[in-house]
C-alpha cells in the first residue's frame, strides 16, 4: 500500500524539461528571463518543490541551456531550442 502519490516531477529530467517548456514561453526582457516569472508557475501552479526546482535548474544549466546571473535574480538562455528534451 503506497501512502504518497508519485510525484511528477521527482526525476531531474522531468523537471528540467517542464522548466525549459515554461522558460521558453516568456519573453526575455534585455535578453534575461526573471526567476520569478517561471519559478511561479513550477512551485505554485505545478506544485512541485523548491528540491524539484533546483535539480531541474542544475540540469538545465549544466547541459547549457541557460546561465544564471551571478545576483540570481535572472537567467540568460544559451540554447533556443528544446530538442535535447523530445
Amino acid at each position: 500500500m503506497r501512502l504518497t502519490n508519485e510525484r511528477p516531477y521527482a526525476k531531474p529530467e522531468a523537471a528540467a524539461k517542464r522548466l525549459w517548456e515554461i522558460i521558453q514561453k516568456i519573453e526575455p526582457v534585455h535578453g534575461r528571463t526573471h526567476v520569478e516569472k517561471f519559478n511561479g508557475p513550477f512551485l505554485f501552479v505545478d506544485m512541485a518543490t523548491p528540491a524539484e526546482y533546483s535539480a531541474g535548474m542544475n540540469i538545465l544549466v549544466e547541459r547549457g541551456f541557460c546561465q544564471w546571473h551571478e545576483s540570481g535574480t535572472f537567467i540568460t538562455l544559451l540554447k533556443e531550442t528544446d530538442s535535447h528534451f523530445d
